[in-house]
């Protein structure tokens, strides 16, 4: 075999290596959260979760991985911060929860949806005790300015698990 067609086929198999121990830590996570196990994450993990597609169950998946509290919540505002993942802000920053830095007057641009839930995690929920109603935070937060913004985040939250 060739020299090159050697290095190409290593680099492969190292590349699919990588993927494979990816893959065993994310299912050892699962594994751990269907026995109602507590996972110990850190916050500056190395595991690639850029491969993940937005869907409700990746969604979850990355709200349990990050140690995101009521992901049915978060998941509903990101339906209606985003227009339903459809808003610009989602499409060009990846920002689907409106996060934005009010000292450089934008939205944060993040690389990967999923960055966008760390995101939330470090500048929104840090904020919370883990103590008391979640709605009753984000309403003394507050996270919006629409007064009908929680009866919003309730009524889409109720779908979360049907």
């Amino acid at each position: 075999m060739e020299t090159k067609t050697k290095i190409v086929v290593w680099m492969l198999w190292a590349g699919l290596m990588l993927v494979a121990i990816d893959l065993n830590i994310v299912h050892n996570r699962i594994s751990k959260l269907e026995n109602g196990e507590q996972m110990e994450v850190k916050k500056d993990s190395t595991v690639d979760l850029s491969h993940l597609e937005l869907n409700k169950e990746n969604f979850e998946f990355v709200c349990h991985y990050y140690e995101i509290h009521h992901p049915e919540i978060v998941y509903a505002q990101a339906q209606l911060e985003s227009g339903h993942f459809t808003s610009s802000v989602y499409k060009n920053k990846n920002n689907f929860l409106g996060l934005y830095d009010s000292r450089k007057h934008e939205y944060y641009t993040f690389n990967h949806w999923t960055e966008c839930l760390r995101g939330y995690r470090d500048y929104v929920q840090v904020k919370w005790d883990g103590n008391g109603d979640y709605y009753q935070f984000l309403t003394d937060l507050p996270y919006a300015t629409d007064s009908l913004y929680i009866g919003k985040i309730k009524s889409l939250a109720k779908k979360f698990n049907t």
